[in-house]
């Protein structure tokens, strides 16, 4: 929604009554996207030390993402992170 608020020179202020607009707006920003997913993002528990097949490199998950910024280019400075949830 909107809402406008206009002060007059000596302080007066009126509010205007909430407009619906988030249909009326549309961003057309390219954007950041990132490609084709590493052949493996997971890890599975039986490599544990305690797992059915205790092996520590079936521990790690490795690869490569191909990331395009898009037409605003990277952030400066500001990099690239990821998290992992489990």
């Amino acid at each position: 929604t909107l809402t406008a608020t206009a002060t007059d020179g000596d302080g007066d202020a009126v509010t205007s009554d909430p407009v619906a607009v988030g249909d009326r707006f549309i961003f057309k920003d390219d954007g950041p996207s990132i490609g084709s997913a590493p052949a493996v993002t997971s890890v599975d528990e039986k490599g544990l030390a305690t797992g059915s097949e205790p092996n520590t490199s079936l521990l790690t998950a490795e690869g490569n993402l191909s990331v395009s910024y898009g037409q605003d280019g990277s952030d400066n400075g500001g990099g690239l992170s990821f998290a992992a949830n489990q």
